[in-house]
């Protein structure tokens, strides 16, 4: 499975606010550290706002913070949001009326629990274990 560039935005700019602590950051910051579309993140900042993952000021020396801890975050609640989980099965062989739709609906069945038990498994890990907290043995690249 594969998160969508939706996801890696929304997750990047979660851990530039973690890493920021309490104080505010803008799109425009947040977009030239990881050289990406200041459009891209203010959809992304949209959508996390709505979902209640980061608080939004308005006006001169507004930006960006997170809602809540980082560590109370995690990264399955994340892609959930993020992700269309539907779509994984929408492009079931033989469409809605064909004369195996018995198959198909197995078919999406299976793709549904496959697309849970990766969420499953990213909600055991937090926008902190993205920053730096690995109190989970989790092993980082060198």
């Amino acid at each position: 499975m594969r998160l969508t560039r939706r996801t890696d935005y929304a997750l990047r700019v979660l851990m530039h606010l973690a890493v920021n602590g309490d104080g505010l950051a803008t799109i425009s910051e947040i977009a030239e550290r990881y050289e990406i579309s200041r459009h891209h993140l203010a959809r992304a900042a949209w959508g996390l706002g709505r979902a209640g993952f980061i608080v939004t000021v308005r006006g001169k020396g507004g930006g960006l913070r997170l809602a809540r801890a980082a560590e109370e975050i995690s990264i399955g609640a994340v892609a959930r949001h993020t992700e269309r989980v539907a779509r994984l099965a929408g492009g079931a062989p033989g469409g809605v009326d064909s004369p195996r739709t018995a198959s198909c609906r197995v078919y999406r069945q299976i793709l549904a629990e496959a697309g849970e038990a990766f969420f499953v498994a990213l909600d055991r890990y937090t926008i902190d274990d993205l920053v730096g907290g690995n109190r989970k043995g989790i092993t980082r690249p060198t």
